[in-house]
């Protein structure tokens, strides 16, 4: 027996402690010895694979990556593992590469061979363009900034923005060149993402800037040209958690708000303005939560039936006009949700404590963002700010909104149930405007369902919805949980919403939100009824509608 048969036959006794299928690769790219469980990836015995280019076996969009990283493999060194995808795209695999000694062929391994890989791998791809989706990027992003920053490796992140003549996105015959250069170049395997339909993202070493300038001029079609914009990934001005909550801004705001008719020197300023300019709104959020400058304002959700109050939700105001629809998902995104929750169920508990009849508080219903309640920190201080509340507390509601996906649903199902014990009632925000909001009320005992508005503003025009609305009300019922339709602005629609069983709803037909709560004194006489077409006199002092239950 040869040395080199006695060398490939440790390794295969190796390999396969850990592998489904070995293959070696040819320096032409073919195929020269195949062993294992070819048949789970191919289709065909291992054996049949012998002088078959490797790329025929693979999804198109890993071919590119796999052969650079065939050309890369160094003696001794492994690299990988990489997902890939077989041909059929029915099938996936993670593919590792290395090279026993120089000039040898390279070895590729081939780990759990199968389906039931697929689905993760998949979910995390474009599937047009093969890169990583957004998302995806995104975390992987961050995962290499941290990793640069421990090292002290210089990355760079590479924005890439394709701009045809007509406006119309890149198909994906154009797109799949051009892909295959960033995955190419990626510093890891894969890491090169799809952030919209002409934005693109890698993550490189500094040194293959111009080698990324010069094949993607390459690879672009005469029709479209692209702009690229740098940004280093290594530098110690800020703080990890700074660092990495600034990259994920600049990828949210290139991903959705740069746009079109700007040259790449513009571009780079831009975003080297913009990457300054979240630093400095991070800083200015924080010193307004930590200074109390946040306002609050008030609306009522009414009783359908008797259009009595039943709690006020209390909605943040922030200074300088500047918008909560805007604020509150960068808190989110910047990793401030959490002392920004606080602060507002902070400051309705100190309304609840100014008033001195415990008869005449109200129930305010405060936002608690999913990121919130999924920080053990957060609940623990939250939970002691009410405790030292006594009894007040229990006149604090909560509504768990879903603008970030609870990943840990059994955590979340405890914490929501150790709210419950303290006093609090907790609604379920926005129900039907997400993918997990059927998973969501088969997790959580919450005592509500706020159903979101795109319902009553189409319940009238959409017999769908409406059947929509009368199941999810059903259901609602039969598991214990009241029911909120909100935006609701016309007698017709409230109306439509009872009909259909909704307990509650809130909008403008029974008030816009209020600086102030309306003065609580009961009526001398029984509350009556809001005529059809008339707005809910919660929102005038010495109206009708001014007790709540």
């Amino acid at each position: 027996m040869s040395e080199e048969k006695r060398e490939r036959d440790r390794f295969v006794g190796f390999a396969f402690a850990a592998a489904d299928l070995l293959l070696e690769v040819e320096a032409d790219g073919r195929i020269a010895f195949a062993a294992g469980a070819g048949r789970a990836f191919t289709g065909e015995e291992a054996d049949r694979l012998v002088g078959r280019p490797l790329s025929v076996l693979l999804a198109v969009a890993d071919r590119p990556l796999v052969a650079r990283m065939i050309e890369q493999a160094r003696p001794g060194a492994r690299s990988g593992p990489l997902p890939v995808v077989d041909a059929s795209g029915r099938v996936a695999a993670r593919l590792s590469v290395l090279r026993l000694r120089e000039g040898a062929p390279a070895q590729l391994v081939l780990q759990d061979v199968g389906a039931p890989t697929l689905a993760p791998i998949l979910a995390e791809r474009d599937s047009e363009s093969g890169l990583l989706s957004r998302f995806a990027f995104e975390r992987r992003a961050e995962a290499a900034l941290a990793e640069a920053r421990r090292g002290g490796t210089p990355l760079e992140l590479s924005l890439v923005r394709l701009e045809a003549a007509d406006g119309a996105p890149p198909t994906p015959e154009v797109l799949a060149p051009i892909a295959a250069v960033l995955r190419r170049l990626a510093v890891a395997p894969d890491l090169a993402g799809r952030l919209g339909p002409d934005r693109l993202a890698l993550v490189h070493a500094p040194g293959e800037a111009a080698v990324l300038e010069a094949e993607l001029a390459a690879a672009l079609p005469r029709e479209l040209r692209a702009s690229r914009t740098a940004l280093a990934l290594a530098d110690g001005l800020l703080s990890d958690g700074e660092a990495a909550q600034a990259l994920g801004f600049v990828l949210q705001r290139f991903a959705s708000d740069l746009s079109g008719g700007r040259d790449f020197a513009s571009l780079e300023a831009a975003l080297g303005a913009r990457l300054d300019h979240t630093v400095a709104r991070m800083g200015e959020l924080r010193r307004t939560i930590e200074q109390g400058r946040l306002g609050t304002a008030f609306q009522p959700v009414v009783e359908l039936e008797s259009r009595m109050v039943r709690y006020f939700e209390v909605l943040t105001r922030f200074p300088d006009h500047r918008r909560p629809a805007e604020e509150i998902p960068f808190a989110e995104s910047v990793g401030l949700i959490a002392d920004l929750d606080l602060a507002v169920a902070s400051r309705a508990l100190a309304i609840l404590g100014a008033i001195d009849d415990p008869a005449a508080r109200p129930v305010l219903a405060v936002n608690l963002s999913a990121r919130s309640l999924a920080s053990d920190s957060f609940v623990d201080a939250l939970r002691r700010r009410c405790a030292r509340a006594g009894r007040t507390a229990r006149k604090l509601a909560f509504e768990i909104t879903e603008s970030a996906e609870l990943a840990d649903l059994g955590r979340a199902a405890r914490v929501v149930e150790s709210l419950k014990r303290d006093g609090h009632k907790v609604a379920l925000d926005d129900f039907g405007a997400g993918a997990a909001a059927f998973h969501y009320l088969r997790a959580l005992p919450v005592d509500t369902v706020k159903l979101d508005g795109a319902y009553a503003r189409s319940l009238l025009s959409s017999p769908r919805d409406a059947a929509l609305v009368r199941s999810i009300v059903r259901l609602c019922s039969e598991l214990g949980m009241s029911t909120v339709a909100e935006m609701v602005e016309s007698e017709d629609q409230a109306r439509a919403l009872a009909e259909l069983g909704v307990v509650m709803a809130q909008g403008y037909l029974f008030g816009a939100p209020m600086a102030e709560l309306p003065d609580p004194r009961p009526p001398e006489s029984e509350p009556e009824a809001v005529a059809p077409g008339r707005r809910a006199p919660t929102m005038r002092r010495g109206g009708s509608c001014e007790r709540w239950v």
